[in-house]
């Protein structure tokens, strides 16, 4: 069998029964995962796409002995950031749409605040002179990706995969996306997509929004090393993270080191030394 059972695992519409949701069902504990556990296993190691300062998130978090191709060191430095890796904390809460555990996780958060940042930094992007098709959006929730998605269309014509377009129409409702070649042949095409749906694919730059913001240290699957490693390693040349580290850092519920909270503080330890 080839697989690799630390990236993302497979769906569960109903949270409860999942790994994340800490109830002790697990679902959507894969047959890979299970039998890795049991088993023994050969990992390859050399990865082809990331700059070693990026690549250095995926060896805290789940890959310890990964290692970089001499491709990689050839990336150019990004245009008008000073880090390959840039944090934008903020402290606004999440919106409070939906407060039931019995909606589908990655349904039930956004974030508007969020949402403004984000629709600046590709704008700001832009000014520098990337092009649309060198940056993808990606966020954990499709809530949050609808909304990103409507408020960079006002500007923007907007590319979403029909994998999240379907999720996101089947999990709240009739939902109107921009999708490629609405508005004939445009100068600007966006793509938005959760990271779910975005598991293989790569990009120069991403842009992350986290969601996660709110004084219980509830930050949901966020915990999950699975999706914090597939969500910070989808860049080659640059990432830009937007999110409340008060939340995160405080996460609770987790007594694994390797998960929720003392996993982002690890992370954020990284960050500070990149200042």
């Amino acid at each position: 069998m080839i697989a690799d059972h630390k990236q993302l695992r497979p769906k569960c519409q109903h949270y409860p029964l999942t790994v994340e949701s800490g109830r002790g069902f697990d679902l959507n504990r894969s047959l890979f995962e299970r039998l890795a556990s049991v088993l023994p296993i050969s990992t390859l190691e050399a990865q082809h796409r990331m700059h070693p300062v990026i690549s250095e998130i995926p060896r805290i978090v789940t890959y310890p002995n990964l290692k970089d191709a001499p491709s990689v060191l050839k990336h150019p430095s990004p245009m008008g950031l000073a880090s390959r890796v840039v944090m934008i904390d903020h402290d606004v809460e999440e919106d409070r749409e939906f407060d039931s555990v019995e909606t589908m996780e990655s349904v039930s958060r956004t974030n508007l605040h969020e949402v403004d940042l984000v629709v600046g930094i590709v704008r700001y992007l832009f000014q520098q002179g990337y092009k649309p098709s060198d940056l993808v959006v990606l966020t954990p929730y499709l809530g949050q990706m609808v909304k990103i998605q409507n408020s960079l269309a006002q500007d923007y014509d907007v590319f979403v995969d029909e994998r999240d377009l379907n999720e996101a129409r089947d999990q709240l409702g009739n939902v109107e996306i921009v999708k490629r070649g609405d508005k004939g042949e445009p100068k600007s095409l966006v793509r938005v997509a959760t990271i779910d749906n975005y598991q293989g694919e790569e990009a120069k730059i991403v842009v992350i929004s986290l969601v996660r913001s709110n004084d219980r240290g509830e930050i949901g699957f966020l915990k999950e090393p699975e999706r914090v490693n597939v969500m910070l390693s989808r860049a080659r040349e640059c990432e830009i993270i937007v999110g409340n580290r008060r939340t995160l850092e405080n996460a609770r519920g987790s007594f694994d080191p390797l998960k929720g909270g003392p996993l982002w503080k690890k992370i954020f330890g990284y960050l500070e030394s990149l200042e």
